[in-house]
């Protein structure tokens, strides 16, 4: 995986999890938010089917941006100048408690709860794409096997070149240091 700065990649954790540490001001030029994340170009085209397999763990000491949804965990991007995540997991600190959720973006947002944010605790999760620009399109989030949503409907832009996938954190501007850890990524294609 590349990793993008200016957040703190910082190498592993005992169990080989990857740690992303962000802190405050630590923006991209000419780019909004604050982050460390890390991608890996997979070419999700319209058409293909992919599987993607990580863990994830929010440490005991996660601080998502309160009260919003700019709280980012893994985006699937488009390759595009289209600066929305067609697809993307979140942090939702709105509710009480904070959710986890998936939203996908091309024609109508779409928002789904997948679980409470946890901390502390590994979890293995499963996305599974059908690639579309039209209702064809299909997302399928399992966390540790079981499966939390399915979401029909448009998931890449119409004309765009295909997604890659980044891992971290991703949020706007906060006066609050975290991180997250993520590893052991999987991406199959069958297409």
């Amino acid at each position: 995986m590349d990793y993008i700065r200016p957040g703190q990649y910082t190498d592993r954790s005992p169990d080989k999890l990857d740690i992303y540490r962000v802190a405050p001001g630590d923006a991209v030029p000419f780019m909004s938010g604050e982050r460390c994340e890390g991608k890996a170009y997979t070419d999700g085209d319209p058409g293909d089917f992919h599987r993607y397999t990580w863990k994830t763990r929010f440490p005991l000491d996660f601080k998502p941006n309160p009260k919003t949804k700019w709280n980012f965990w893994t985006q699937w991007h488009a390759q595009s100048n289209i600066l929305q995540a067609p697809v993307a997991l979140l942090v939702d600190t709105y509710q009480e408690p904070a959710m986890l959720q998936l939203r996908v973006w091309p024609g109508i947002e779409r928002y789904h709860n997948l679980l409470p944010l946890e901390f502390g605790i590994t979890k293995s999760w499963k996305v599974e794409v059908h690639w579309e620009t039209d209702e064809s399109g299909l997302v399928k989030v399992f966390c540790n096997g079981a499966l939390n949503v399915v979401d029909l409907g448009p998931n890449c832009y119409e004309g765009d070149t295909g997604t890659y996938i980044k891992q971290g954190f991703y949020r706007g501007a906060s006066d609050l240091g975290t991180a997250i850890m993520h590893g052991h990524l999987k991406v199959e294609d069958f297409s």
